[in-house]
């Protein structure tokens, strides 16, 4: 077949996560499905004029600190939403909408933050090309979001148990993958979580990585690692 291979990081022994079209949730009215997924399901664009598309991982980890990283398609409102949610949500019990509920936790594209359906300021907007990243501490119970290699709220990944800066403190229950809400056709984004490609664009420019899985566009805060088996 003629065309351009990709070279990727994943190995028979080490699967970085996607994001996963076979989760088929419709709680809470958000359906999952309102989405395209392209390169190998690390693109998720909205497929619907007037819908929410919601999308999760394939893998979700119940300790550790773990990072991602993801470039944002479109800005409309707080669109998109992406952070990170708890198993029970992925499985289709309560909201699949990213930072709707007590067990969900986001940073939107308008620069707010939102959980429980409480959106309140956090740190800069975002848009097209704008590439956003999570670092999710569950053994302190703590998230960190930063835009373009910048972490939000002067957060301190690395800080342990002061959080400092955090976007979110919380006490993990069973277990966390990433979570992303987009809306409408114009909105979505293409996902890293460690293969060193945003859809078919490699890292500009690849950051210091302590663990040693994974290539990221940005740094690696020290003590986490890609979400992968």
């Amino acid at each position: 077949v003629n065309g351009n291979l990709t070279q990727t990081q994943d190995t028979p022994s080490n699967v970085f996560a996607t994001f996963n079209p076979l989760v088929n949730s419709m709680a809470g009215g958000y359906a999952q499905n309102y989405i395209n997924y392209t390169n190998g399901n690390t693109t998720a664009i909205g497929s619907a004029s007037t819908n929410n598309g919601n999308t999760f991982s394939t893998l979700a980890v119940s300790q550790g600190k773990w990072y991602w990283e993801l470039k944002a398609t479109g800005g409309s409102g707080t669109y998109p939403a992406f952070g990170a949610i708890n198993e029970l949500h992925m499985n289709g019990s309560g909201t699949a909408h990213i930072g709707q509920d007590t067990l969900s936790y986001s940073y939107n594209a308008d620069g707010t933050k939102s959980n429980s359906a409480s959106q309140t300021a956090f740190g800069s907007s975002y848009t097209t090309n704008d590439i956003i990243a999570c670092a999710l501490d569950l053994d302190n119970g703590a998230i960190y979001f930063a835009k373009n290699g910048t972490w939000q709220n002067s957060g301190v990944p690395t800080s342990g148990a002061s959080k400092t800066g955090s976007a979110f403190n919380f006490t993990p229950v069973n277990s966390y993958g990433m979570g992303f809400t987009m809306y409408n056709t114009t909105t979505g984004g293409n996902a890293n979580f460690g293969n060193g490609y945003f859809g078919t664009t490699a890292v500009a420019s690849a950051g210091t990585n302590a663990s040693g899985i994974g290539i990221f566009e940005y740094d690696v805060p020290t003590g986490y690692t890609a979400l992968s088996t």
